[in-house]
């Protein structure tokens, strides 16, 4: 099992980084049969389930080694609430939080490409609900007109954690 955890160091008019239902997330692997790390980065995404090849089981993702040819899978075992779940609250900052695990069986997620993950809302001081387009570099930055204040996220961090 492998968790993807989840570090906010500043919150600027932010009360709290929150996930939606249609969540995805894209990361690189590596191949724990001949170790070889795969080139392009994967997706995975909480409803999509793909068959498994010469099985009858189906999982989030399935990937076949370009090293060694051999299959290899893994399923979001934890999944969001129906209201999306609540990734970090600014009474957090600093801390690593889990945002879901995977069951991995012949692969390893390697890092997180958070450019390409989401879709993310973030929860303003005045109530907002403001949609996060990408994070660059970790950070994001935007302007709240309804109440005309700057608000950001910065130094987003990832990690995949053995459990």
């Amino acid at each position: 099992l492998f968790y993807l955890e989840l570090k906010v160091d500043e919150f600027d008019n932010v009360e709290a980084l929150i996930a939606s239902l249609a969540k995805y997330w894209e990361f690189s692997v590596l191949c724990t049969h001949c170790q070889t790390e795969h080139p392009k980065n994967v997706r995975i995404e909480a409803g999509e389930l793909v068959p498994i090849p010469g099985s009858r089981g189906e999982a989030h993702l399935v990937f076949k080694c370009k090293g060694c040819e051999r299959t290899t899978s893994a399923e979001w075992v934890e999944a969001s609430n129906k209201k999306g779940i609540r990734i970090h609250d600014v009474e957090q900052s600093g801390t690593w939080r889990r945002v879901m695990a995977l069951e991995c069986r012949g692969l390893e997620p390697v890092k997180l490409n958070i450019a390409n993950c989401g879709p993310f809302s973030a929860k303003t001081s005045g109530d907002s609900v403001m949609e996060i387009e990408a994070f660059e570099d970790g950070d994001w930055t935007e302007f709240d007109d309804e109440h005309d204040v700057s608000v950001s996220i910065l130094k987003l961090e990832s990690r995949f954690v053995r459990g």
